[in-house]
């Protein structure tokens, strides 16, 4: 269970969007799994009616798991949304820099919201393109790195791909955790 704290609930309150906008990011968010829904009634649709018997039982079977994965990248929906809101209001207040979407870019789900992002930021097309290309291999490190946070000697630790790098912790992070 997902607890949402006041920091969620800032993000919502700040950025909302009309119900045609909502539309839209639906749309553009879940564009594969529309794409699988479709083909995957549309396929043993078509063998039903034109193939033999003895196929109906397989494409059933594939329709079914297709269905699954479809609804699997559907049910991310209000998720993607809120990080929408989230990078959104980042963009309002100053302080989005391109990088903060890299953590996005590790599935593809996921970066259709980082080009967004960088897309209501101005970033041109090519650009956004050369950059999620770029931020896919940071994402995969970040998936495979350890981190950790040494508040007696006041530094955070990372190890990605046993490379270690030590960054000092600021006072902020000393007293917040």
């Amino acid at each position: 269970m997902v607890t949402r704290d006041e920091a969620f609930f800032e993000v919502e309150r700040a950025v909302r969007f009309s119900w045609w906008q909502k539309l839209g990011y639906f749309v553009s968010y879940n564009r594969y799994a529309l794409l699988i829904l479709i083909l995957s009634m549309a396929i043993p649709g078509l063998l039903f009616r034109y193939a033999r018997w003895y196929l109906w039982v397989p494409a059933a079977l594939v329709a079914l798991r297709a269905l699954y994965w479809a609804w699997h990248i559907a049910r991310q929906y209000p998720k993607k949304l809120h990080i929408t809101k989230k990078l959104l209001l980042a963009q309002r207040q100053g302080t989005f820099q391109s990088p903060d979407v890299v953590k996005y870019c590790g599935d593809p789900c996921y970066r259709v919201v980082a080009h967004h992002a960088l897309a209501q930021a101005g970033t041109p097309a090519a650009e956004r393109r050369r950059l999620v290309r770029g931020y896919v291999d940071q994402a995969h490190d970040l998936a495979h790195s350890l981190v950790f946070v040494d508040r007696e000697k006041g530094r955070i630790v990372t190890i990605i791909n046993g490379v270690t790098t030590e960054k000092p912790l600021t006072p902020q992070e000393m007293t917040n955790g």
